[in-house]
């Protein structure tokens, strides 16, 4: 590793393995909300993450869908990145977001947050 790797702190979370902790939901590969917080609080005890608020919800419905976006802080670099409402099989239910099924809003913010801290 030269010293710009050494002081890369995406370099040195990118060589965590967690292969072994990675589960299956229909098509998707995801981590854990509790083991990515762990992994990344290991690395970083000052790390923290944000639920972006469109008009004071936690999602954005629009003509092509239902998005979350998630901001994560890690050595004082913050990166967002917004995501569609999905099932586990990949489709997205506008209906099931206007019938308030908060559970698929929490549960797509939480793999936001998991691509976030794998990134």
């Amino acid at each position: 590793m030269n010293a710009t790797n050494e002081s890369n702190y995406f370099t040195k979370l990118s060589s965590i393995n967690v292969s072994t902790y990675v589960e299956q939901k229909g098509q998707f590969s995801y981590l854990s909300w509790p083991l990515a917080v762990s992994q990344l609080r290991q690395f970083d005890s000052t790390a923290t993450w944000e639920v972006k608020r469109f008009a004071g919800l936690p999602y954005l419905v629009t003509d092509l869908g239902v998005f979350v976006e998630v901001a994560v802080t890690v050595q004082g670099v913050t990166l967002s990145q917004i995501h569609p409402v999905l099932d586990y099989c990949g489709v997205e239910k506008l209906e099931d977001i206007a019938k308030s099924e908060a559970s698929r809003v929490i549960r797509s913010l939480e793999q936001s947050r998991n691509r976030k801290e794998a990134a």
